[in-house]
């Protein structure tokens, strides 16, 4: 007799997966002199600096994407994610003359912190994660929640992967270590289906309409397992902030974004902020063939890049009594298959998955 076993939470199908999220499942300009939360269908991001008494990065967007109606099975345990891309796509809505900068600016540069010049014209656009304050969390902030003190901030993390709202970065001096920078691509047929976009130069300015595109940086401390508690739970949050000047409510020179509550997403549906993701869930076992003349077992299962797989094996399920039979990895999905004889009349097999440090 022959018993199978996977450790961990069985899943589906063979990765990786490809998600899209056509449009948030909320968004909000945050802003303490938006009047109208949750409904507005432009968000900007700029800064006071150095004005003290405000935050340095005073108007953020906050997006929401809802993960399970975007077909990730949510509840499956945080280590049973593994994230190869997330991209955040924001469709450019200022018509001010906002230079385009790819690249992060040292906190130096910045308002009452500047030290040093900066290094290239503009200001990059950023995205951070989201953290929540006030009574608030992930899972009961809405859209429409008050404002509070910032109740819903950009998020970042330390070199360590200490969580830490990066509101006040430059006051408090600290850089805040953006999880993305936006590319920007403009399109070349507005009326073409689909359309296509072409990179912008660096240092044109942007615009309306352009599509600005943040892809993660999953290297970063804490931002694949940000994304990998996203996912467990049903849903993500990010930040969109950026340190455009600004010197009143009449300034001029700063980014904006369409968000999904603009009349125009309604009509056509081409606005609002989107996501991409690419993932793969836990392994299964797929196929279990014994030859009983050879005495001989073969296990399939699906695996994904940057994990190795062990399968063990044991004659009575007693403390101590598993070994390891046999391990692989793969560089690529695939079908993975152990062949291996046994000589016991009764074994139990399982296969558990380690990432690769």
């Amino acid at each position: 007799m022959i018993i199978l076993g996977v450790s961990g939470v069985t899943a589906g199908g063979i990765g990786p997966f490809v998600m899209k999220a056509p449009a948030p499942a909320g968004d909000r300009w945050m802003y303490p002199s938006n009047s109208t939360p949750g409904t507005r269908g432009i968000a900007s991001t700029f800064s006071f600096l150095p004005f003290p008494g405000v935050d340095d990065r005073f108007g953020q967007f906050l997006i929401k994407f809802d993960t399970v109606a975007a077909g990730v099975p949510a509840g499956l345990g945080v280590d049973n994610y593994q994230i190869h891309q997330i991209v955040l796509t924001a469709v450019y809505a200022s018509a001010d003359s906002v230079a385009y900068d790819a690249t992060e600016d040292p906190r130096a540069s910045l308002g009452a912190a500047g030290g040093i010049p900066d290094p290239d014209p503009g200001r990059p656009l950023e995205l951070h994660g989201t953290g929540f304050r006030g009574g608030f969390t992930a899972a009961s902030f809405q859209e429409t929640s008050p404002y509070g003190t910032r109740n819903a901030y950009a998020n970042g993390f330390d070199l360590t992967g200490v969580a830490r709202d990066v509101s006040n970065s430059v006051s408090l001096g600290y850089e805040s270590h953006p999880w993305a920078i936006g590319e920007i691509k403009t399109v070349v047929d507005s009326v073409a289906v689909p359309r296509e976009y072409v990179p912008l130069a660096v240092g044109a300015i942007i615009p309306v309409y352009a599509h600005v595109s943040f892809k993660l940086n999953l290297a970063l401390p804490g931002v694949a397992d940000y994304v990998r508690q996203g996912f467990n739970q049903g849903f993500l949050w990010f930040t969109l902030s950026s340190f455009h000047p600004v010197d009143g409510q009449n300034g001029v020179g700063f980014p904006a974004y369409f968000t999904r509550d603009h009349p125009e997403q309604s009509l056509f549906q081409d606005v609002a902020p989107f996501l991409d993701a690419e993932y793969s869930l836990p392994l299964q076992i797929t196929a279990f063939q014994r030859d009983s003349a050879a005495r001989t077992v073969s296990l399939t299962w699906n695996g994904s890049p940057g994990f190795q797989y062990i399968v063990e094996q044991s004659d009575n399920l007693g403390a101590g009594s598993w070994f390891a039979v046999g391990s692989s990895t793969t560089l690529t999905p695939a079908a993975m298959m152990w062949t291996g004889s046994v000589l016991s009349n009764r074994s139990f097999f399982r296969i558990s998955r380690h990432p690769i440090p």
